[in-house]
């Protein structure tokens, strides 16, 4: 079944499976998103995406799409944990309104009049400041939501798209155990990570020590642990970034739908924590970073 737009223009392909079993679905669109359900009393379904990720033994109510600019298909055997698609706990934000919406977010600002933070053409925008003292609590901003979310809770994943607009900048996207404390959960000086958290985790970026290479990072219970991913941010194209966290706390981190790192043990399971956006800069004000098609999600 084709979806079609009120010109004729295809969208997309949509796949329902019920009563049986051994089905293969092959994912080939790349810009047409598909939707695969799977209902009652299907079994042996194995869907491969574009990608050639390979999912098997689907179990039945479950529900995917893949699209080019979607969230990567997350890989066997975590796929057993996407059972509960059209359920669970969820905060999605596209950043399109006039004002960023403060029932669901948190923001701190520096003390700089120029450091600010707002939507600004679809995406959350952090300006940083133009005091000499180049801290992030003068120039800089975060974004933080409540604690509210825990590998525990199973099938925990955050996503979003970040973009600066040009070097010296620094920042982090991920979780954290806090969601008070304006200051850096992690920093990055000549390949080692250090964190001032006990337990935390996502992307950080740092142009001025690493000259703008993503680390995947993580500490539970103050063990801090590390991947340079060997991929950098951009000035001109957002990086689309996904983490998931298994029940026991390990974390699968992609950039652009490719699996760059895995850690295990990353975070405490049974901690919740807060979605945690920072941006900051050593260099003039004018500097920006962009947050797009933010979305966390947990099983309950």
């Amino acid at each position: 079944m084709l979806w079609t737009c009120w010109d004729g223009r295809a969208v997309g392909t949509g796949i329902s499976i019920r009563n049986a079993s051994n089905v293969l679905i092959d994912c080939e669109c790349e810009d047409l998103e598909t939707a695969v359900d799977v209902g009652a009393a299907a079994s042996g379904v194995e869907i491969v995406d574009r990608d050639e990720n390979s999912y098997k033994n689907v179990p039945f109510a479950t529900r995917f799409k893949f699209h080019a600019s979607s969230t990567p298909p997350v890989r066997h055997p975590l796929i057993e944990d996407f059972s509960h698609s059209g359920e669970g706990t969820e905060l999605e934000d596209a950043f399109s309104g006039r004002l960023v919406d403060e029932f669901k977010w948190r923001i701190e600002k520096g003390s700089n009049p120029d450091a600010n933070a707002f939507n600004l053409t679809g995406a959350f925008t952090i300006r940083v400041g133009s005091d000499p003292d180049r801290s992030l609590q003068k120039n800089g901003a975060q974004l933080t939501n409540g604690l509210h979310w825990s590998p525990e809770r199973k099938s925990l994943f955050v996503r979003g798209q970040v973009k600066v607009n040009s070097t010296n900048v620094q920042s982090f996207f991920g979780i954290n155990n806090t969601a008070l404390e304006f200051d850096w959960p992690f920093t990055v000086a000549d390949g080692i990570v250090s964190s001032s958290r006990s337990n935390a985790c996502g992307f950080l970026c740092d142009f001025d020590s690493e000259g703008g290479v993503i680390y995947a990072v993580a500490v539970k219970n103050g063990v801090v642990q590390s991947v340079n991913t060997g991929v950098y941010l951009s000035p001109f194209d957002y990086r689309r970034y996904f983490i998931m966290f298994s029940e026991t706390g390990d974390a699968f981190f992609y950039i652009d739908r490719v699996l760059v790192a895995e850690i295990e043990n990353a975070c405490s399971a049974a901690t919740i924590y807060s979605p945690y956006i920072i941006g900051s800069s050593s260099a003039v004000d004018g500097k920006e970073i962009y947050l797009k098609n933010f979305r966390i999600k947990q099983a309950t």
